[in-house]
């Protein structure tokens, strides 16, 4: 599984392995799980394809970025 933050107030995407030390998907005020909030939010997936897809479909103004750790 992979989980993509979406951080809007940074202007990126970065896609994590669920393993990864850097991933840590937690519900906030301002960024959501599974939700885009505010700032942005946590969404996982099956696959890098339908991460990639789900950035592009909702048009964010973010740049792509997979993780320098885990590089999914």
């Amino acid at each position: 599984m992979f989980w993509l933050n979406v951080d809007l107030s940074l202007g990126l995407c970065k896609l994590h392995k669920e393993t990864c030390r850097h991933c840590k998907p937690i519900e906030r005020s301002a960024k959501g799980l599974n939700e885009n909030k505010r700032n942005g939010g946590w969404f996982n997936f099956d696959s890098v394809l339908e991460a990639k897809a789900f950035t592009e479909c909702n048009n964010f103004k973010c740049i792509w970025q997979p993780c320098k750790v885990c590089k999914p």
